[in-house]
Formats: structure tokens, sequence, C-alpha cells
């Protein structure tokens, strides 16, 4: 995710401050009733000045999930607080802010097969040390790692729907994912703007339920990489 100078941070930070923390308030001393699943907030560490840019994000979000039924849980948006958290069954929905590179889709700096394959280690270790036997482990482990089933996820950070390895790896299908498939500006200024590599909102793309080759018509990001444009 890309910031705002740091000049801004400092004009704009008390400002920001003080929003983001009523923000906060309002959000959580207004549930909607029968919140019975939960929505993490992971946020990646920051600097100072970007952790002030990113505040009225983060307090837009907890809004946004409380709204949608959620539970709002934030933790630090870590490869294994992220794996624990989707051991939780109440963990229904998953924000994360953060940063990612223009090779891949990732989440908290890693793609979807080292998910995978982490997540698929992590399960095993856990379920062999429940007693479990090291082929029912392994069968486990590949069933629960093949999906991880959540209804939504929204992923701040640059590039997160250049393909949908990572949406169709967390999400279930006909479940939610939010991304962008450019840079990703957190507060836009007059150079921003102008780009045609950047992004400034989310864009919702939903795994198909059905097996089979994907509607790219539907979605501005789809398949293993974003479409090249239309340059005729």
């Amino acid at each position: 995710m890309r910031m705002c100078n740091r000049f801004f941070g400092v004009v704009a930070g008390a400002i920001v401050l003080i929003a983001a923390l009523s923000g906060m308030a309002a959000a959580q001393n207004a549930p909607p009733p029968q919140q019975s699943k939960i929505g993490v907030i992971a946020v990646q560490r920051f600097t100072t000045a970007e952790a002030i840019q990113t505040m009225p994000a983060i307090t837009y979000e907890i809004a946004y999930l409380n709204a949608q039924g959620y539970e709002p849980w934030m933790i630090a948006g870590t490869v294994d607080n992220i794996r624990l958290a989707l051991l939780e069954p109440r963990v229904k929905a998953i924000s994360f802010f953060g940063h990612g590179g223009p090779d891949e889709s990732t989440l908290a700096g890693i793609g979807a097969s080292s998910w995978r394959s982490g997540f698929r280690i992590f399960l095993m270790q856990r379920f062999m040390k429940e007693g479990k036997s090291p082929d029912e482990a392994s069968r486990l482990a590949d069933r629960r790692s093949a999906n991880f089933g959540l209804e939504l996820v929204r992923n701040a950070s640059c590039y997160s729907l250049v393909d949908t390895a990572i949406a169709d790896l967390f999400v279930r299908p006909g479940g939610r994912y939010f991304g962008v498939g450019k840079y990703l500006v957190a507060c836009p200024t007059a150079e921003s703007i102008l780009s045609s590599q950047v992004d400034f909102m989310l864009t919702e793309y939903r795994p198909p339920v059905a097996s089979g080759p994907q509607d790219c018509t539907k979605f501005p990001y789809c398949g293993r990489f974003a479409p090249e444009p239309d340059r005729r």
C-alpha cells in the first residue's frame, strides 16, 4: 500500500486521529444484533506516518464489518497470527492492511502456494498433537488447506487482485474478495490521480461456485494474471 508523504501525515495527523477514535467508539458502541461471526482486521507493521494515514481506512473497516454482521477483532497482520485466526470457527472474514508486490497477489507478504503449503504443515502438526495418526493428519490437512472457507476477504495491499490465486484460496466459492490489480494509494495526490498505474478503491471478485473457466467479462481482474489493456 502506498501512503501519502510525511508532510500530509504531520499536517492532518491530529484531525485524522480524532476522527478515527470517534469512529471506532461509535462502531464499538453500536454493534448489530446477533453477532456470532468474527471479522478479523489484520494490520501489518507500519511507520508512524503510515499508521496515521491508514487509520481512517481502518476506522471505516470496523464500521463496515459491524454493518455486515461481523464482530471486529484486530490483530497484528503476521502470517502466524492469521493462521491462528483461520483455526477459529467463528472467523468468517478477514480484512488485511499491508504491503504487496507486483509479481503475484499476496496477503501478509506471501502468495497462495506458500499460504497453502505452510497452512497444511501447520495443520498437520496440530492434528498430530491431538493424537491423530500421520496419515489421518495428512488427509485432514489436505482437505482443510485446499480452501480456507472464508465468506469475505478485503485485501488492502498493492496488487492484491493482479491474479485470483489468493482470492480462490482464502474465500469459499461464491464468497466475496476485494482487492486491487495495481498500486494501491491510501490517499490521492495530484501525481497519483493522473497515473494509470494506481488504484484508490478495492474491486470485488467472487470465486466461482462451479469449477471451470472463469468469465472474465464480469471481473476487472480475473484468471492467473490481469488481462492486458486493449491498445487498439
